[in-house]
């Protein structure tokens, strides 16, 4: 019992000496910061999932054989693994995980509108939605710091499986949501234009956690 206390006292110091009772775990849950972090990791799985599951479809478009198909759709994600590493790196270095994540989330979000402004035009389409891939995949490393430096001790655990949960909804509804599109159009268009306003939105549900860490730089 002795060594359970010491435990207890550990984790209790760690947390700031708060011990986080069930009642302000479920009231965390239900607080803007989680919701808004919630809903940046979803739009970017529905971006990138969207995506990710449309494009060889995309590139079987432009008349290619399947061979041809999967090394031209490996294109996006050779960019993105680089992106990713030197993004995590400078936001490493930077410690400013907030504007890492906006900027990426930007970046994903330009990429996917300009894709789908130049559809009509295969190596163009192929390098933009490179940069949108390259743009979502270097957004999730640093964005998932974030949670820690708006929660603490047991709502950081609830808060995140919270935002998990709510955000792998994306890998559901991109996918559906381009499908639809497709069918309604004829072209994959009007899908990356959904998917690049799912981006926006998870920009600017960033650039107003930036605004309210400045301002408040407390947790939860």
């Amino acid at each position: 019992m002795t060594e359970m206390a010491a435990e207890h006292e550990a984790a209790a110091q760690a947390t700031g000496g708060h011990d986080h009772g069930l009642g302000e775990v479920l009231r965390s849950l239900l607080s803007w910061n989680v919701l808004r972090l919630a809903l940046i990791y979803f739009g970017l799985t529905t971006g990138l999932y969207g995506i990710e599951l449309w494009l060889p479809q995309i590139v079987k478009s432009f008349g290619l054989s399947n061979i041809e198909v999967g090394f031209v759709a490996a294109i996006p994600y050779a960019a993105a693994i680089g992106t990713m590493m030197l993004w995590a790196s400078y936001s490493d270095r930077s410690g400013d995980r907030l504007n890492h994540v906006a900027l990426a989330c930007g970046m994903g979000c330009v990429g996917m509108g300009v894709a789908a402004a130049v559809s009509g035009h295969p190596v163009w389409t192929v390098v933009f939605l490179s940069v949108a891939i390259a743009g979502v995949m270097a957004a999730r490393p640093p964005f998932w710091t974030l949670p820690t430096e708006f929660l603490s001790g047991r709502k950081a655990a609830a808060g995140i499986a919270a935002i998990n949960s709510i955000g792998n909804l994306g890998g559901f509804f991109g996918p559906t949501l381009i499908g639809y599109a497709k069918e309604a159009t004829g072209s994959f268009t009007l899908g990356l234009m959904v998917s690049c306003f799912t981006l926006l939105a998870s920009t600017l549900f960033t650039l107003s956690l930036r605004r309210r860490a400045s301002a408040y730089p407390a947790t939860v």
